[in-house]
């Protein structure tokens, strides 16, 4: 997906990677829960960030990301352990809301800055080519909107025109961005955060409500246990 995130449109190409960040978001969201004190929370928020050099590598560009990444999921530890603290009742879907959305989009960046360095991405500024995945894209959105005009075709003309529609309209953007192309790599990612960080809505949801089960599993095997604490809770007077 990191590699080509256009390379298909099919959902079966999302719905692992989005399964693995919906169940790596509910986990980490319940530790930066349970860990406690800031200490243990950049703990947790420096070992999650190893699978990323594992399964990535290490690259110059990841380590100056990883402030801002280390700062997002402070910030998330940050928020959930205070609506945890604040609560009169223990709510884990509204809890996890609160520190979700930082988290989720620390792990976005990681995966636009690998999606900015990956083969795929540089070998088109170097051509001068937008990506092979842009002409399945291109294609799909010609027969969106030429759908009816290319079914009017004789079956065995329908994939020669479309083939030759897609390729003329691949020219035309390729010739518009040549003077663009060294800039194509940040904007390709940047692009593709946008996209994401638009959809990050539906994996907080998700992760919130995994979290919640996760939650449910833990407590009815005794590992987290919930005691009735005296509370003090501050009003305005006028």
């Amino acid at each position: 997906m990191v590699e080509n995130p256009l390379s298909s449109l099919a959902y079966q190409s999302w719905i692992g990677p989005l399964l693995a960040l919906t169940v790596f978001a509910a986990i980490e969201g319940l530790a930066l829960l349970m860990v406690g004190q800031r200490p243990w929370r950049w703990g947790m928020a420096v070992l999650s960030l190893i699978p990323y050099f594992v399964i990535l590598g290490v690259s110059g560009f990841y380590w100056a990301t990883l402030p801002l990444m280390l700062l997002l999921q402070m910030h998330a530890g940050h928020g959930i352990r205070l609506e945890g603290e604040e609560r009169m009742k223990i709510h884990i879907r509204e809890t996890m809301g609160r520190g979700l959305p930082s988290l989720i989009t620390s792990v976005l960046i990681m995966i636009s800055v690998a999606f900015f360095l990956s083969p795929a991405t540089q070998t088109a500024a170097q051509r001068q080519q937008l990506p092979e995945s842009a002409k399945t894209f291109i294609a799909k959105t010609i027969t969106t909107f030429l759908g009816d005009q290319v079914n009017e075709l004789p079956p065995e003309q329908q994939g020669d025109a479309l083939k030759q529609v897609t390729d003329e309209v691949l020219a035309k953007i390729n010739a518009f961005l040549r003077p663009y192309f060294k800039y194509l790599p940040p904007i390709l990612a940047f692009g593709l955060f946008l996209v994401l960080q638009g959809l990050s809505f539906i994996v907080v949801w998700l992760a919130a409500l995994v979290a919640l089960g996760l939650f449910a599993v833990l407590k009815r095997s005794g590992f987290v246990r919930i005691r009735l604490v005296p509370k003090e809770a501050e009003e305005l007077e006028f």
